[in-house]
């Protein structure tokens, strides 16, 4: 009898151990990643931040000049001409996106005739990089050949592309799109190089220039920043937005 009563305590015991453990079990395997995610994101956003108001150029010097780099990047032209192709590009890219995708999606819904092809289109961006997908655009638009020559052999010289409830989904996918778009930088590498000149320079593709081409490292992290401010007006709106939203959820039950 002893023994069994014994027992018995020895497990009322351990069964709160197994639930603390059980507990933090999952906290413990994220915590890393969690540090990592917080190391990689806060802590090498402030250095950035610092080193952009400094006067480093091949390296680090950490010699606080205040907001002269921003001054000197924003009197540059290809940065204001980068910033701007910035927000044409990511306003067409986005309703181009959403609008195809959405077309495609209810095709492939409907079940009309050739779904299995209009679901190859569909999950083609998804398998192949923007290298690939950009030098296949690069043939296609080029003026000596592909599309662009074929449509000006039929004398059009100039081409125009114009353009409730699921609401939401548009907007989510409106803002994974516009990350996309500000962190853009293959594409035009594979397409246009930036060119012709600097008509076609995207702030990513200028970002690099300044941090690993022409070693000015103060001026590349203020560019770098203003890239993260374009990003910022994105993704705190879509936040708070998502925050009021499931707020009045809760309120309504």
């Amino acid at each position: 009898m002893a023994n069994a009563l014994s027992g018995i305590v020895a497990v009322q015991k351990s069964a709160p151990l197994r639930d603390r453990l059980s507990a933090w079990t999952p906290r413990l395997v994220i915590l890393p990643s969690a540090l990592a995610s917080f190391v990689y994101v806060f802590v090498f956003t402030l250095w950035t931040l610092y080193v952009s108001m400094s006067d480093s150029s091949l390296l680090p010097t950490y010699h606080f000049v205040g907001l002269k780099p921003y001054f000197e990047l924003w009197s540059n032209q290809r940065w204001s001409i980068a910033y701007g192709n910035l927000f044409y590009f990511s306003a067409f890219y986005v309703v181009l996106a959403i609008v195809i995708g959405l077309a495609l999606a209810i095709a492939i819904d409907q079940r009309v005739k050739g779904e299995a092809i209009w679901r190859t289109i569909f999950l083609y961006p998804l398998a192949v990089s923007f290298i690939v997908t950009g030098s296949v655009w690069n043939w296609l638009y080029s003026p000596n050949e592909g599309i662009e020559h074929f449509v000006r052999s039929l004398g059009w010289a100039d081409r125009k592309v114009i353009l409730p409830s699921i609401a939401p989904i548009f907007i989510a996918v409106a803002v994974v799109l516009l990350q996309f778009a500000i962190k853009t930088f293959d594409l035009v590498v594979a397409l246009t190089q930036g060119g012709p000149g600097i008509a076609t320079t995207f702030p990513a593709n200028y970002v690099y220039d300044l941090m690993f081409q022409r070693g000015q490292i103060a001026i590349g992290a203020a560019a770098s920043i203003m890239m993260l401010l374009a990003l910022a007006t994105v993704l705190v709106p879509y936040a708070v937005w998502t925050t009021w939203r499931s707020r009045r959820g809760a309120a309504r039950g």
